[in-house]
């Protein structure tokens, strides 16, 4: 369903007409995963790429309360100031949005929005919006009403960020967001920090840097934490842009299976307890709190365990609740991998579906067929049985936000 070979058909049987934007881009929020992340990326692309975008049934196979959550409306917020985009149903609960970024044809009328043929996509069918055409700050300023995921928040922003983040007077856009630094299902501080910004670099994606002023909590006794983000924008100069980098997209090339994962050198685990004993767990008659037993655990008795594991506590916490272990391997070829590790990919499994995004972004205006650029390959070598469903409804939004006809 999500070949890159349609986008190949496509492309060239319509090698004859000039590429067009549709006027409008309708999606169904129940596909695939049918969460927040539909939604959360959509979105983005809409104002990256002025293309306006209906979300019918959004978060429609959440079980539950659907909808637009907190989260979702503040990201939409920044997305829509920036750019000067036009949004209707922006509320909580809202199960159906329309973002109009002003690149979009007049015309374009969401009443007469049809849904997007499967399988028919077209390379050019979507670029960038123009710098001198959006207005962005140095410095953003988000509170949420509940401790919704900081990481989400921040997650829908960052593509836009580095595009527009060039028209600042400063070299860094910093975002700081009031919410929950850790909940259930959402990247925390720890990955964000520990996984995600070293492997953006690795990636040639701009630097990422991330500070933790407090930490919110969305389980055991609820808070607010706060975070801030220093996003560098991507290098607006052509004679700035590494090899593989197309002027018309900006966006470095990915290709995930041409890095060789490298051995695993190093892995840290870190932890968020209580200090209190655990029971019935001693060792030479005292009890042990949950950093002891990690760090016992992380031992090796027979002196088998050649890799490093170093064990810290980086916070002490309350409530049992809110117990987190984050374990990250270090690579020989300086790649960070969290929890579930695919064999051979240099990354973990969601790491990957962040990568998505920057994949497709990469296509735009890539008219020729470069031999280094192996997107057509990556298909056929990436073994797919392990991409989640989060990585699978990333692709599918991308190419029916930027390719499809």
């Amino acid at each position: 369903m999500n070949s890159f070979k349609n986008l190949e058909n496509a492309a060239s049987e319509t090698s004859d007409v000039a590429p067009h934007i549709s006027p409008h881009i309708h999606i169904d929020g129940r596909t695939l995963e049918g969460g927040g992340q539909l939604v959360r990326i959509a979105l983005g692309l809409s104002a990256l790429a002025g293309r306006p975008v209906t979300i019918d049934f959004i978060r429609g196979n959440r079980r539950g309360r659907t909808g637009l959550r907190g989260s979702h409306l503040a990201a939409v917020g920044i997305l829509a100031e920036i750019g000067g985009s036009h949004v209707t149903n922006d509320f909580v609960g809202a199960r159906s949005i329309t973002f109009t970024p002003p690149q979009a044809e007049k015309t374009s009328d969401p009443a007469t929005a049809s849904p997007t043929p499967k399988g028919r996509y077209q390379r050019l069918n979507a670029s960038l919006v123009p710098l001198d055409s959006v207005s962005p700050k140095s410095v953003y300023n988000i509170r949420t009403q509940t401790p919704g995921s900081i990481c989400l928040i921040y997650q829908a922003l960052y593509p836009y960020m580095i595009h527009v983040g060039a028209r600042t007077s400063t070299k860094v856009v910093k975002v700081n967001i009031v919410g929950g630094t850790n909940g259930s299902g959402c990247p925390s501080y720890d990955y964000i920090s520990q996984v995600i910004a070293p492997n953006f670099a690795r990636l040639v994606l701009p630097a990422l840097s991330v500070k933790l002023h407090k930490r919110g909590w969305a389980t055991g006794s609820l808070s607010m934490g706060e975070m801030s983000f220093f996003i560098r924008p991507l290098p607006t100069s052509e004679s700035c842009f590494p090899e593989g980098l197309s002027p018309a997209s900006r966006f470095p090339m990915i290709d995930v299976m041409s890095f060789e994962r490298g051995q695993v050198t190093r892995i840290d685990v870190t932890a968020l307890a209580p200090r209190d004993a655990l029971p019935q767990n001693e060792r030479n008659g005292s009890c042990l709190t949950v950093l002891d037993y990690s760090s016992v655990l992380a031992g090796s008795a027979d002196g088998t365990n050649t890799v490093p594991i170093n064990t810290h506590l980086t916070e002490v916490i309350s409530h049992f609740c809110q117990i987190f272990l984050l374990l990250v391997a270090h690579t020989s070829n300086r790649f960070r991998i969290g929890p579930l590790a695919v064999k051979p990919s240099c990354l973990d499994s969601y790491m990957r579906d962040q990568i998505v995004v920057f994949e497709e972004l990469a296509r735009l205006g890539n008219t020729s067929d470069h031999q280094h650029f192996r997107g057509e390959m990556t298909e056929l070598t990436e073994d797919r049985r392990y991409w989640t469903l989060h990585t699978e409804t990333a692709q599918w939004v991308c190419r029916e936000m930027l390719f499809a006809e």
